[in-house]
């Protein structure tokens, strides 16, 4: 058995073959780079937990399937059974819903029939990972040097802020109907959403190989329109659309593979603009078109799906061309250390914009300092300094607004980080039953965020609310 150390040298000495265009840029950043892929594959791999989205609950013949309840997702949108059966997700970080600010996906492509599952660095699956039956979920080791934990050693997504799954068998099969894929879909982007809150969240990445690349693809398309905030970094490695369907746009033209002599080397046109109209997103698109099944019927019958260009890098998008046969792709370390290298130039900037955008967390209280009898003064204090920034810019502004909890009228503005006091000389202070302040708290970098804190006065139809005052002052 090889030592881990060796390993590490060998895999970090690896040339960069089968690559057709390298980023320009200083050299430093490059060794810098090269140095900390070589530090971080130095961490031990964590067992992780796999889960069946479906199992039996009986033995064999009855079933009696059972969702897991956190994937309840799949049956809502209609997915059947006997997909959810085959469906195997591996949870490497998962922490509650309130501390999540990353959100990391990566699938793998599609698994042949009668095979109990392949290895796979990108996903981190082990051989032979299928179990089934009334097991509803297993412990794994990863495979080594595998990527979800790569990410984890990186800094970039800390385990205690970030949840990350890995499809290692996603059920996104080539030849499912248009109504079977939007139904997965469904499911897929529904529980990820469930995973994050969006005012915390900092960043989405989404990986995946070959039907696993269509699915992130699908889902990144969603995310960047109905998130259009957050930043968005997507990686495909070789993925797989069915022109036959057009599916995400294709079935209208090929483009060969510009670095390769074999004539079977070419990939499905797709528009990739057009699926991510609202920018804020970093596409890694590498591409080989080789064939994807061991023997075709027609050489243009499954294949990768390709930018009408060759290798490019226009900032929102790189397409990188390859000559990796399309199995490789999944345990390519180039393959791997090229998407690594480019999550790295990209992810901390662009966490770093979403911070400084993040509104502040506005907070008040309130309460009645003092009511005179005869119903003609009362006073109440609102205290806006629980307030925080979420953006690492200092608050600058608090900035009041009073009235009326029942009339909506104007009881005046005040400015101020300090507590501020309201008092009122009226001849039936009871019968606007209490104030209302609307508090509104900005930073230094023009985000801002409001809330309303109401005090009732005692005595008033309010004092089922503040039920510490007698009522003797008004009635």
């Amino acid at each position: 058995m090889r030592s881990l150390q060796s390993g590490v040298a060998r895999e970090c000495s690896r040339a960069a073959d089968g690559i057709s265009v390298v980023r320009a840029g200083a050299a430093g950043l490059v060794v810098v780079v090269l140095a900390l892929m070589c530090a971080i594959r130095t961490a031990a791999a964590q067992d992780v937990r796999v889960d069946r989205v479906a199992y039996c609950r009986t033995i064999w013949p009855i079933c009696n399937d059972r969702t897991a309840p956190d994937y309840h997702w799949w049956p809502d949108y209609g997915v059947a059974d006997g997909k959810q059966k085959e469906t195997f997700i591996a949870r490497y970080s998962d922490p509650s819903r309130a501390n999540v600010q990353h959100l990391a996906f990566i699938s793998a492509g599609q698994r042949p029939p009668f095979n109990n599952g392949d290895p796979s660095m990108l996903t981190g699956a082990v051989s032979g990972y299928v179990f089934d039956g009334q097991t509803d979920s297993a412990t794994f080791s990863p495979a080594p040097d595998n990527f979800p934990q790569r990410l984890l050693n990186s800094g970039e997504f800390p385990p205690d802020a970030t949840f990350m799954a890995a499809a290692w068998d996603a059920r996104f099969n080539w030849g499912f109907t248009p109504d079977n894929k939007r139904e997965l879909v469904d499911a897929y982007y529904a529980w990820l959403k469930s995973k994050f809150y969006r005012a915390s969240l900092r960043s989405i990445y989404l990986a995946g190989h070959s039907r696993g690349g269509a699915l992130v693809f699908a889902l990144a398309s969603r995310f960047n329109q109905d998130f259009p905030e957050i930043p968005l970094i997507v990686h495909i490695f070789d993925g797989v659309a069915n022109a036959s369907q057009q599916e995400l746009g294709t079935g209208n033209g090929l483009v060969s593979n510009p670095i390769s002599s074999d004539p079977f080397f070419f990939s499905d046109i797709v528009d990739f603009g057009s699926s991510f109209p609202n920018g804020n997103v970093r596409i890694l698109n590498q591409v080989a078109g080789s064939p994807v099944l061991d023997f075709e019927v027609s050489p243009a019958l499954v294949r990768s799906f390709a930018a009408n260009a060759g290798s490019f890098d226009a900032g929102w998008m790189r397409q990188v061309w390859r000559t990796t046969a399309h199995g490789a792709f999944a345990n390519s370390s180039n393959a791997l250390d090229v998407a690594f290298a480019d999550l790295m130039s990209y992810h901390p900037s662009m966490v770093a914009a979403r911070a400084a955008a993040l509104p502040p967390t506005a907070r008040c209280a309130a309460h009645v300092d003092y009511m005179e009898p005869g119903d003609s003064y009362v006073s109440a204090t609102f205290d806006g300094s629980g307030s925080t920034s979420n953006s690492q810019a200092p608050l600058t502004s608090w900035d009041w607004e009073f009235t009326s909890d029942t009339t909506g009228d104007s009881l005046g503005t005040a400015s101020g980080s300090e507590p501020q006091q309201i008092a009122l000389h009226a001849s039936n202070i009871c019968w606007f039953e209490g104030f209302a302040g609307r508090l509104t708290v900005t930073d230094a970098n023009g985000n801002s965020a409001q809330t309303v804190c109401t005090v009732y006065y005692p005595g008033c139809s309010g004092l089922e609310q503040n039920p510490l005052y007698a009522c003797s002052a008004c009635w």
